[in-house]
């Protein structure tokens, strides 16, 4: 690695780490983690943790619902291709929000470019080294440390929701006093999973988990009462064969590095 990106990538790394502790702060990450979970659950939090060690190669399409105080819905569909450790492609199929339809994300394993299609613009960034760097990751409940999450760096670097559920290493270290609870099977995107309840001090959680995977394929969280985000994936592939032309860097003819970077 040049000079010039490893110090970036230790900026990076401090930056991230900054952002983390400020979002926990504001209560947008969980918080402490003292997991309180038993029998077969232990097996589905653990494939949790260790999702991204079980797949190769990643590709689905998923509606995601976020609604505001108002509780008004506001929905996006999301296609998403990756393949490990650092490719990615990630779009707005569609969204109530018209401007995020111009949007997708782009990694090609050194760089991620965010890219405008209605603008015909980019903004271009360095991975940085910390991106590789795994083994702060929890590899078990035993490992999980109290008001400590930790998240995937890769999920943290594309600012896409839908990367949470694909790297889902935090859902296994929820706020102290947490219960989690296996409620049973069901079928997601063709797919078994686990159903597995998760309640907080604050919000009612349910997610089912991708049994071979330990992705999440299906979402629901509330909090007061109140539905805050649904996600479901209509159909997900796994270890399957990626066009590399998917991860390619914008055709800089027709293209243009933003100012805004």
């Amino acid at each position: 690695m040049k000079q010039k990106d490893w110090l970036a990538s230790v900026v990076g790394g401090i930056i991230l780490g900054v952002a983390i502790i400020a979002l926990q702060a504001f209560g947008y990450l969980p918080q402490a983690a003292n997991v309180q979970a038993a029998g077969d659950v232990e097996k589905v939090l653990t494939k949790t943790l260790q999702s991204h060690q079980k797949w190769s190669s990643f590709q689905g399409e998923a509606q995601l619902t976020q609604y505001d105080t108002d509780n008004n819905p506001h929905i996006d569909l999301i296609t998403i291709e990756v393949e490990q450790p650092l490719k990615a492609n990630v779009a707005f199929k569609a969204s109530d929000d018209k401007v995020k339809t111009n949007n997708k994300w782009v990694s090609d394993g050194v760089k991620i470019f965010k890219i405008d299609d209605k603008n015909l613009s980019y903004t271009e960034s360095n991975i940085p080294g910390f991106a590789m760097k795994l083994d702060f990751i929890p590899q078990s409940l035993a490992d999980v440390k109290k008001d400590e999450v930790y998240h995937h760096p890769f999920e943290m670097l594309l600012s896409n929701p839908i990367m949470e559920y694909v790297y889902p290493v935090w859902f296994a270290q929820a706020r102290s006093g947490s219960k989690y609870q296996l409620l049973g099977e069901e079928t997601v995107a063709e797919r078994p999973t686990w159903k597995v309840d998760l309640l907080t001090e604050t919000d009612h959680v349910i997610a089912w988990i991708d049994q071979d995977t330990g992705i999440i394929l299906k979402y629901f969280q509330e909090s007061g009462g109140q539905t805050v985000v649904e996600m479901e994936f209509i159909w997900a592939q796994f270890n399957k064969k990626i066009d590399n032309q998917k991860f390619s860097a914008p055709d800089k003819t027709k293209y243009r590095l933003s100012e805004n970077q």
